[in-house]
């Protein structure tokens, strides 16, 4: 995936990891959530650090959305409209090799 969808990747995983490890922060345990977070997720379920919310005045800036775009296999979505998966280029083989890393 491109820089942007790991980093996105991180901002999800360092919420999820303040939110269920407050006051024992530490960056071992943000590492080690982060790698089992990503090798368990439940592809092609889509990650994004902020709801997928239209903006009606740009329409014509089209934006990702789970029924458009249902195909892509690894969907790293990009927090700034128009949303975009930031991996669309990663294929289901690319996928299964960052899973198991």
């Amino acid at each position: 995936p491109s820089s942007i969808a790991w980093t996105v990747m991180v901002v999800y995983s360092l919420n999820r990891s303040m939110e269920q490890q407050y006051g024992r922060f530490n960056l071992f345990s943000v590492l080690k959530d982060f790698f089992a977070l990503f090798s368990q997720w439940k592809w092609p379920n889509y990650v994004s650090v902020c709801d997928l919310e239209p903006i009606h005045d740009l329409e014509y800036l089209q934006s990702w959305y789970p029924t458009l775009h249902g195909m892509d296999c690894m969907p790293i979505i990009t927090p700034v409209f128009p949303h975009k998966n930031a991996a669309f280029t990663v294929r289901p083989s690319t996928r299964d090799i960052i899973v198991s890393e």
